[in-house]
């Protein structure tokens, strides 16, 4: 594989930890700011509060959009992989067990 290709790679693997971070601390900061966890995990029966009046829903918003565009760019370089280059990537990327 070519060196940007490894390099490109490193960087979506780096950036979908970065953004999975961001998301989880975004999203229990929103719970924290709206005391929705008692009704989420406690099984109250008060109405959820609008999100959207919450700070963290502008990181939680991008990262989710963020997340989606990864995930689609990841998707299409696997399958580019497989059947354009036929480079055995996805083959490699599953458990092979050795038959004995």
């Amino acid at each position: 594989m070519p060196t940007w290709q490894d390099r490109g790679a490193r960087a979506v693997h780096f950036i979908f930890y970065v953004v999975i971070l961001d998301m989880v601390a975004s999203g229990i900061g929103m719970l924290a700011l709206s005391s929705a966890a008692p009704i989420i995990f406690g099984g109250a029966t008060n109405t959820l509060r609008n999100f959207m009046d919450y700070k963290p829903h502008i990181p939680h918003g991008l990262g989710a959009r963020i997340m989606v565009a990864l995930f689609v760019f990841h998707a299409g370089a696997s399958l580019y992989h497989q059947f354009i280059v036929r480079d055995g990537l996805l083959g490699r990327m599953w458990f092979q067990g050795k038959n004995t």
